[in-house]
């Protein structure tokens, strides 16, 4: 599904979709979208760092598709963002420490990857719903920890 106001996309809606091929880079063109919901498809690659344009997003679903790489950094530019579920992909790295900025950040779920410890700066925050791996995810930190 599609929302428009004023002219302008607000929320995108394809879960469960059997969507395939990469996410375009052009994506980030889209910078009146609140919500981008793209879970449960098919839908390898990296994820483009052209999001970071959308700082309207309060809501980013890519869990359970067959992303890869790392996540970018330019995503710490969403100060808007609430839900970030990044679960059952195959990203690695280390989580990037400028996805501290988010402060409105209440559930972050990104176990089901090949993450690195999380920084600090992200167990500082206190969210409130963090899901992660017990290998990404300190004991201190994570709500709960999926092994």
């Amino acid at each position: 599904t599609c929302s428009i106001s004023h002219g302008m996309v607000t929320k995108l809606r394809k879960a469960s979709s059997n969507l395939q091929g990469t996410l375009p880079t052009e994506i980030g063109l889209l910078t009146d979208l609140v919500s981008l919901t793209l879970r449960h498809n098919e839908l390898p690659g990296p994820i483009p760092s052209t999001l970071g344009q959308l700082t309207k997003l309060t809501y980013l679903h890519l869990d359970a598709n067959s992303l890869t790489g790392r996540i970018p950094t330019e995503l710490g530019r969403l100060h808007m963002m609430e839900d970030l579920y990044l679960w059952g992909n195959y990203l690695s790295g280390t989580f990037p420490s400028e996805m501290a900025s988010m402060t409105k950040l209440t559930y972050l779920a990104i176990f089901d990857n090949i993450l690195e410890l999380l920084p600090s700066e992200i167990c500082d925050m206190d969210i409130p719903n963090l899901y992660g791996d017990c290998v990404s995810c300190p004991t201190r930190c994570c709500t709960s920890c999926f092994c």
